[in-house]
């Protein structure tokens, strides 16, 4: 008799927990440097959106394989979203010392602009990671969703905050390298799946009607 190990929930746990690990580092290092932010992200989703539905293959090949096919769009999109952030960024700053009713609004402003940049970001990489579109429509279509979605791309763009949390990264520093950042992307990836099939399932409802 051949015993298939995939089979043992222990073995398939601990298979799991490795992926976890090697997802995590492999996002950091591919980050470093800054402005390959983009094509990390993109290529963290194209492998965890497979990995919620139990549908991966390779881990590691996959991961670079979609860093490199998506490295041009995704950075430009990166670029284009963080000069945005930077700039809402830099007025929440500004008015961070603004006193009263006026100053407590715009800085309301600023952060839930801030918020809707980082969620229309979430969903223009998980598009990318999933989808063949044009840049303008990638953002069109991540914009579109933000609004169509808002409930869900708020809890999107507040897990997602959860990456550059200083205070959660300086209080489990360890715990963050080596399963912060992929915990963070597999639950926004829950998310996304779900999203993502209501509208392969409307879409096909259309086609055939």
């Amino acid at each position: 008799m051949r015993l298939d190990v995939t089979d043992n929930p222990v073995i398939s746990g601990m298979s799991r927990i490795f992926d976890m690990m090697c997802l995590n580092v492999l996002w950091l290092v591919c980050s470093l440097p800054i402005f390959t932010i983009g094509a990390s992200t993109t290529a963290m989703y194209t492998v965890m959106l497979k990995v919620v539905k139990n549908e991966e293959g390779y881990i590691v090949k996959g991961f670079f394989k979609a860093f490199k096919e998506n490295f041009k769009k995704s950075t430009i999109i990166w670029l284009i979203l963080l000069v945005i952030g930077g700039f809402l960024g830099a007025d929440l700053y500004l008015t961070s010392s603004a006193k009263g009713s006026v100053g407590m609004a715009l800085r309301a402003i600023f952060a839930a602009l801030e918020l809707l940049v980082l969620a229309v970001g979430i969903y223009a990489f998980a598009l990318t990671a999933r989808y063949e579109n044009s840049i303008k429509g990638t953002i069109r279509n991540a914009l579109t969703l933000t609004l169509a979605r808002f409930p869900s791309s708020i809890m999107i763009a507040l897990i997602g905050i959860s990456i550059w949390n200083l205070q959660l990264i300086t209080f489990a520093l360890p715990f963050w390298a080596l399963f912060g950042v992929s915990i963070i992307f597999w639950i926004n990836s829950k998310l996304l799946r779900r999203i993502f099939a209501g509208i392969e399932d409307h879409t096909e409802e259309e086609v055939e009607e």
